[in-house]
């Protein structure tokens, strides 16, 4: 839907002019719109106008990029979402459109539920100067060792895999205890890719009853299985909260009006070790304004609290750059005008993913998780938000899709991308 280009604000960024070297810039975020999107959404609209320059210094170059329209920033660093704007990215295709490329072949399911295609092995279909996206399920790819390369070099897995949903899904679906035993197998083989301080980070959505007002528990066995059989270690439970969801499900919420709508998804955040790489500062929030009052004056209520709590002389005097925020991340899913994505899909006339990965939600975990030029992994990748994530914040990703179709569109977030033969 046509929002009029109104944007979701990134709420852990920190809107304040430039110092002490820091680059601070109002976040501008394009590529939102997952599962279902709303006329009525939340999305707020940005403010920030003219063009902005900044320079980003990475281990191995200094690089200045000018950002006419729109950015978003994890931490201390912003990124622009306009894949177009990063010329290190850019690598020439030789004349060569996509229609004049080998074509993707037409997909058929798999055992996982999953579309692949029955005539080649999995294969390479595009790479960029970060990463490489490859055709298949994952267990082919895995199967075919076009993972070996990377086994115990990545640091993050974060994907969303297909939900445990009582219906069947355009993406591709299996249900019930099908769905369990399927996600659990690939527990130990994910977990083979990771360093020893590496993570795993999986949405699961909600699942209901068929027929009935009551929520299946398939989801949370899912996770403890997965757990088990990866011997993983469930590190912390993040909620994404996704205000302009439409409501449903729509019998008991908007008909019957016996229960509430359902706006979250859970997030597992799991590792072999209790203290994987991580670092809050990365992604903090902005100070609220009476939090930046008593820092200006210097004086607040210390001493004992109900909950227990003794509050030293001067435990919040200190500007550490921003809040840490909560495991309660708030991003709404509206689609935009400037969405370099969907534009992509509607000029090559190609239908867009209906599960799409929000950028921010992808931005926090892989600049909470991750430092520049680690590995970053995503298993079921869809429209490959997580790579063009991943490549935007300076890391190197890998992604694995059996679906050619949503492939084809994914190229549409890296310009630059080299086609293969």
């Amino acid at each position: 839907m046509n929002h009029g280009g109104q944007l979701a604000t990134l709420d852990f960024a920190l809107h304040r002019p430039a110092s002490e070297g820091q680059r601070f810039v109002r976040q501008r975020e394009s590529d939102v719109g997952r599962r279902e999107t709303c006329a009525a959404g939340s999305a707020l609209a940005d403010s920030a106008s003219g063009p902005i320059s900044f320079s980003k210094r990475t281990p191995a170059q200094h690089r200045r990029v000018s950002c006419p329209r729109e950015c978003f920033f994890i931490g201390l660093e912003r990124f622009p979402t306009n894949q177009k704007l990063f010329s290190r990215n850019r690598l020439a295709l030789g004349g060569r459109a996509l229609s004049d490329t080998k074509p993707l072949r037409s997909p058929t399911r798999s055992h996982s539920g999953s579309k692949q295609s029955v005539e080649s092995r999995p294969r390479t279909v595009y790479t960029t100067p970060a990463g490489r996206m490859l055709n298949g399920t994952i267990e082919s790819v895995l199967d075919a060792g076009l993972c070996s390369e990377i086994e115990s070099q990545v640091q993050l897995v974060f994907t969303s895999p297909p939900f445990p949903l009582s219906r069947q899904k355009k993406y591709g679906n299996l249900q019930g205890s099908d769905y369990v035993d399927w996600l659990a197998g690939l527990a130990p083989r994910l977990t083979s890719l990771l360093t020893p301080t590496g993570s795993i980070v999986i949405e699961l959505g909600n699942v209901w009853v068929p027929g009935e007002p009551t929520m299946s528990t398939r989801p949370l066995e899912s996770l403890l299985e997965f757990l088990t059989r990866g011997e993983l270690k469930l590190c912390q439970a993040f909620v994404w909260n996704n205000p302009a969801r439409l409501p449903s499900p729509a019998q008991w919420v908007n008909i019957e009006r016996i229960r509430i709508k359902d706006a979250f998804t859970h997030i597992w955040w799991m590792s072999q070790t209790d203290r994987p790489k991580a670092d809050n500062r990365r992604v903090l929030k902005e100070y609220s304004q009476s939090m930046l009052n008593l820092l200006k004056s210097g004086s607040y209520n210390d001493g004992h609290r109900p909950s227990e709590h003794h509050i030293g002389e001067k435990s919040f005097l200190k500007d550490n750059g921003g809040a840490i925020p909560s495991n309660v991340l708030t991003f709404s899913n509206t689609a935009s005008n400037n969405d370099v994505y969907l534009d992509y899909c509607r000029e090559q006339n190609i239908s867009v993913h209906p599960a799409r990965m929000p950028r921010d939600v992808a931005a926090f975990f892989i600049s909470f998780l991750t430092d520049e030029e680690d590995l970053v992994f995503d298993p079921f990748a869809g429209s490959n938000t997580t790579g063009a994530v991943a490549e935007a914040l300076g890391r190197q990703w890998r992604a694995v899709e059996p679906d050619p179709a949503y492939i084809k569109g994914s190229i549409g977030r890296f310009p630059g991308a080299q086609l293969e033969p």
